[in-house]
């Protein structure tokens, strides 16, 4: 509720404006970090403490993408111009494996969140596929992130998606747990 309630207010969606604004990790931070009376309305705390008590995890984590060891990868808007009507897309997260394995699991969470929004604008007909690596890393992460990716797995099944999932060998869901 706090990342949505703050998503909200940052991008102008909580004063109903039609273009809203995208925003930065950074930006989303500040406002967790020091909370507008409003977000701490918002999002149903009692008063203040409360809500830097309750939140200091997420504080914390995205105090990391900031200013962590992922320290200008989300800074600024994108440069890029993504041409998301390309025939082919591919995402190398080989540089985060220094980081560890927690590190990649996070970035293909994120990167399903993304696959959900291609999958919103893509045109009535079109055929993606797919292709996830290391799955697994991503399962870690826990219940949720499994309920995601099966979520993922459902929704692309029912409107036409591919999905391609690499597991290297069988030992890698006892990585998972039950």
């Amino acid at each position: 509720r706090v990342v949505d309630q703050s998503l909200r207010l940052l991008t102008g969606h909580t004063l109903g404006n039609t273009n809203l604004t995208s925003t930065t990790l950074p930006e989303l931070w500040r406002l967790v970090d020091e909370p507008t009376d409003a977000l701490v309305a918002e999002c149903r705390y009692a008063d203040r403490r409360q809500f830097l008590d309750d939140t200091r995890l997420l504080r914390d984590a995205l105090a990391q993408l900031v200013k962590g060891v992922l320290a200008g990868l989300f800074d600024a808007h994108t440069t890029i111009k993504v041409d998301w009507q390309a025939p082919i897309q591919s995402l190398s997260l080989s540089r985060l494996k220094p980081l560890g394995d927690e590190a990649v699991a996070i970035a293909l969470a994120c990167l399903s969140s993304w696959g959900r929004g291609i999958r919103e604008l893509s045109a009535p007909g079109d055929l993606r596929i797919t292709v996830r690596d290391e799955v697994w890393l991503q399962l870690r992460l826990g219940p949720d992130a499994v309920k995601s990716f099966d979520a993922d797995l459902r929704l692309s099944r029912s409107q036409g998606e591919v999905q391609w999932c690499n597991m290297h060998h069988p030992a890698n869901f006892e990585a998972v747990g039950d």
